[in-house]
């Protein structure tokens, strides 16, 4: 998972050594945040992309990964640092609460040289276990906006890195971590070949 070999499919000029993952995954943070910022009182219920959760189910993912992500820049161990997917009234305060925590934490030169303990995924260097919250954020950023009727346009660029990331770790495969992958609609664009790896139909509106 460390090879910095370029994967078959991916843009050739995407390196992955030359990534910043860490502006990439900030940038992504707020992408989620503001997705989620526009959830309505009445939206929480509503069905996602993610099969068989709601907009409740998958925000509290969210703040689950970004809570574990935080204990495993700290040094943790437990992987019961990831099951935290607890939420008050207003998801969304925690959810904020949760991303301001994971962007400090993620953040300055020292994590990079740390290995982090990615859930069951294994330990990995901080620049790829950053990467792997980066693309994770990016793609339910995605299916927040699609859940409350938004475009979720991805924006090109920020595509075409988490596809280097997503085909270097073969992620369209079932059981992997996101769906398994299904077709692209025709010509698509960098956002859409990265959905359509996985498991997310581009141009399906949930709600």
């Amino acid at each position: 998972m460390t090879d910095p070999r370029t994967p078959a499919g991916t843009d050739p000029a995407i390196d992955l050594r030359a990534l910043d993952a860490q502006a990439l995954d900030r940038r992504a943070i707020v992408i989620a945040l503001d997705a989620a910022r526009l959830v309505r009182p009445d939206q929480w219920e509503s069905p996602t992309p993610c099969e068989g959760w709601n907009l409740r189910d998958l925000l509290g993912h969210m703040v689950a990964e970004n809570r574990g992500f935080i204990a495993a820049a700290a040094g943790a161990t437990d992987r019961r640092v990831w099951h935290d997917a607890s939420l008050g009234a207003d998801p969304w305060v925690d959810f904020a609460d949760s991303a301001v925590g994971v962007t400090a934490a993620l953040s300055g030169p020292e994590v990079l040289e740390r290995r982090l303990l990615i859930r069951e995924f294994g330990t990995f260097p901080g620049s790829v276990a950053i990467a792997m919250h980066f693309l994770d954020n990016l793609v339910h950023a995605w299916d927040v906006a699609r859940t409350i009727g938004l475009p979720g346009t991805i924006d090109p660029e920020l595509a075409l890195c988490a596809l280097a990331f997503a085909e270097r770790w073969e992620l369209g495969r079932p059981g992997i971590a996101f769906g398994g992958a299904v077709e692209p609609p025709v010509d698509p664009t960098p956002g859409e070949r990265l959905l359509a790896l996985l498991g997310r139909t581009p141009h399906r509106r949930s709600a």
